[in-house]
């Protein structure tokens, strides 16, 4: 194996690849990245027990500089690997396998000779056929929304494994997206107009996973998502990303959601966000990390920490309807809610001071709805 390329884009690769590889792995050979080179491409691979990731850099693309030499493949180790390509200071890098699994690594004046291992003993990565199970395509930068949206609401907990996972519904050409944690909710429903209505599955992804799919997408381009029995599988153009679905049952969260409520209110999310932020100023410092709202027409949010002091602060609404309440939540749930609307109007609905409030965008569909849970209090 020997080729050449061009080192900046090589190494975009090849750390998209390394997100998939950990040291705590109990087979030696997944501490390393495997090359494959053909005649045309350089695929590199990196893989654990819940993500595989592949990158495909072609030949025919004139930016990624791949001279082909000789064909061949290696397993390197990652982290000295990834680190070396890092600090050259060439443009461009040549890679050549020598004997007994040593490969040769030069750019500019630096010259490294690593250890690899044979690829015959990587594992292979069991395909999913994309042909045989259901496929829906959506643009990267949507769908890269949808999971800003909705991932932070996972669980993070291994106490109940189904609740780390996102959610993710396909049926009536709409994709429904839900992440909760049991004291916090996230759903958000986007339309898929160019699938067929027929298509229906659903399946729960470790949120893990696609954190690291969300960080490698690129806005510029569209993505597939194949679901198997136990796996999902999302390609682009020069990506192959696969995980692990979460087992079990996830639970229904719809009946959470109720169409009438005692109280409702509008804030700008970016004002209320804050008010909610200077009022924790004060009760992350307490024993109880917590925010009261006291809600009638003269609103305010309110925190106290017994060793520093009290705060109190009139909100900005846009408008108020219905009996006065009073609530308290965990601030940094109500933050991460916020935060997700991206500066918009919401609407704030209560059925009592016990129960969960849900936020929706100040509009009359239900497309993006968040949910929490107050915290009961002396008080």
């Amino acid at each position: 194996m020997k080729f050449t390329i061009n080192r900046h884009v090589f190494l975009k690769h090849l750390s998209d690849v390394q997100r998939a590889i950990t040291s705590k792995t109990t087979i030696p050979v997944l501490t390393g990245v495997k090359l494959a080179l053909t005649t045309n491409e350089l695929v590199l691979t990196g893989s654990d027990a819940s993500i595989s990731i592949e990158k495909i850099i072609s030949s025919d693309i004139k930016e990624n500089e791949l001279d082909i030499i000789q064909t061949g493949s290696i397993v390197l180790p990652a982290r000295f690997f990834g680190e070396i390509i890092r600090k050259l200071s060439g443009k461009d890098v040549q890679i050549t396998l020598l004997e007994n699994n040593k490969v040769e690594i030069v750019s500019d004046k630096s010259v490294f000779t690593i250890n690899g291992i044979d690829a015959e003993l990587y594992p292979i990565i069991s395909n999913i056929d994309i042909e045989e199970n259901q496929t829906i395509s959506i643009a990267s930068f949507l769908f890269k929304n949808v999971l800003s949206q909705t991932i932070f609401a996972a669980s993070t907990s291994e106490n109940r494994p189904i609740l780390t996972g996102i959610h993710l519904v396909v049926e009536n050409g709409q994709l429904i997206t839900t992440a909760t944690d049991s004291h916090r909710m996230s759903r958000r429903i986007i339309l898929l107009p160019s699938i067929s209505k027929d298509i229906s599955y659903q399946c729960t992804i470790p949120a893990k996973s696609l954190v690291e799919l969300s960080r490698i997408l690129s806005d510029e381009e569209d993505v597939k998502m194949t679901v198997s029995d136990n796996k999902v599988l999302f390609t682009t153009e020069n990506l192959y990303f696969y995980s692990r679905l979460v087992e079990g049952i996830y639970p229904d969260v719809s009946r959470l959601l109720k169409n009438q409520y005692e109280t409702t209110f509008k804030v700008e999310s970016s004002i209320f966000l804050q008010s909610v932020e200077r009022a924790s100023i004060l009760s992350t410092e307490g024993k109880n990390d917590i925010v009261t709202l006291t809600l009638n027409k003269n609103s305010f949010i309110s925190s106290e920490s017994a060793e520093i002091g009290y705060v109190e602060e009139e909100l900005d609404m846009l408008s108020f309807e219905g009996k006065p309440m009073k609530i308290s939540f965990n601030p940094n749930y109500m933050k991460d809610a916020l935060k997700a609307f991206q500066n918009q109007k919401i609407e704030i609905n209560l059925i009592e001071e016990g129960k969960p409030f849900t936020l929706k965008l100040d509009e009359e569909n239900d497309y993006f709805v968040q949910l929490i849970t107050p915290i009961r209090t002396r008080n």
